[in-house]
C-alpha cells in the first residue's frame, strides 16, 4: 500500500478510530483493560499483560460491609500456579487522623491499599505498581484509596513490597483485588502499562 500522508488539520481528532496492529508514539502510558461490573464477588484478578515496566491501576469499588473492613491487592508472579499469600510488607495511613495507621514489616497476607473502615461506600484507588515487569528492580506499590460519602470522606496513603529480595524480584503477571471481609458489590476499573527507558545516570 502506498504511503498517505496526511496534514495535522486535515483529521478530526475528536472522531472515534480503531487501531490494528502496532501504534508507536502514542504516549508512554497506554490503556490495557477496562472493565465494569456490578456482580456480586469475592475477589478480582486482574492480568498484567507483558511489554511494560510498570502499570497504573484506577479502581472504583464498593463493597457489602459497613465496618472493619480494609481492601487489599495480592501478587501471582510468573511461573506460580497461584497468588502470594505471605511475606508482604506494607505501609497504610488515613490522612486525617494522628493515629490511624498500619506497619506490617514482615508476614504480611496482603498488601493494604485502606484501614479498618465500612466498604459499603464507593472507594476510589490509584495504585502505581512500579517494577511489577521487570526482573532486575524490586517491585513494590503506592498509591492512595479514597472513600467517599455524601456527609464525610477519608484519604489513605499506602506503599509495600515483599520482605524476601528473590520474590520482589519476580515479574508480576496477575493482581487481585478483594475486600478483607465480605463481598464487592460493584467496581469499575481502567489498567494502564507504562514503558519507561531504562539508562544509566551519569
Amino acid at each position: 500500500m502506498p504511503l498517505t500522508k496526511t496534514q495535522a488539520e486535515g483529521i478530526n481528532l475528536a472522531d472515534t478510530f480503531a487501531f490494528t496492529g502496532t501504534v508507536s508514539g502514542a504516549g508512554d502510558m497506554q490503556l490495557l483493560a477496562t472493565s465494569s461490573s456490578t456482580s456480586t464477588v469475592t475477589e478480582v484478578d486482574i492480568t498484567l499483560p507483558s511489554g511494560y515496566d510498570n502499570y497504573y491501576l484506577h479502581i472504583i469499588a464498593k463493597g457489602d460491609q459497613s465496618s472493619s473492613t480494609n481492601f487489599q491487592l495480592q501478587d501471582k508472579m510468573d511461573g506460580d500456579s497461584s497468588f502470594t499469600t505471605s511475606n508482604y510488607t506494607t505501609q497504610v495511613k488515613l490522612m486525617d487522623v494522628t493515629n490511624n495507621q498500619t506497619n506490617t514489616n514482615s508476614g504480611g497476607s496482603n498488601k493494604l491499599l485502606s484501614t479498618a473502615s465500612g466498604s459499603n461506600s464507593n472507594y476510589s484507588h490509584n495504585i502505581f505498581l512500579n517494577g511489577y515487569g521487570r526482573t532486575d528492580v524490586a517491585s513494590s506499590i503506592s498509591g492512595t484509596s479514597t472513600k467517599g460519602l455524601s456527609s464525610a470522606s477519608a484519604t489513605w496513603v499506602f506503599g509495600g513490597s515483599h520482605t524476601t529480595e528473590a520474590t520482589s524480584l519476580k515479574k508480576v503477571v496477575e493482581v487481585r483485588y478483594k475486600p478483607s471481609q465480605g463481598n464487592i458489590v460493584q467496581m469499575y476499573y481502567k489498567l494502564y502499562g507504562i514503558v519507561s527507558t531504562w539508562q544509566d545516570i551519569d
